[in-house]
């Protein structure tokens, strides 16, 4: 689980936890946002370039339980259609 915010000093941290999964042969990842509350345009960019990296493998991203500003950050750059979401009904505000 990632927690605090993707920026960018994390988003660095971020891709290269994602490009190990994807070495893996992984061709679905689930990222859970439950715990991060903000991503900056350097962690859009770390969520562009992995949801690309899995897509040339024909897979798919799921985003769960982004926060309602990552969603709306997502829909304001036209990108939220892009991703999977899963809002889990247990989660804890």
């Amino acid at each position: 689980m990632i927690s605090g915010p993707i920026d960018e000093e994390s988003a660095p941290d971020f891709e290269s936890a994602c490009r190990t999964e994807l070495k893996e042969g992984v061709t679905g990842l689930a990222v859970d946002l439950t715990e991060v509350g903000t991503v900056t345009e350097a962690g859009l960019r770390a969520l562009i370039e992995t949801l690309k990296t899995i897509k040339r493998r024909s897979g798919s991203m799921t985003l769960i339980n982004p926060s309602q500003e990552i969603v709306s950050l997502l829909a304001d750059t036209g990108f939220l259609i892009l991703f999977s979401i899963v809002h889990d009904p247990q989660r804890q505000f």
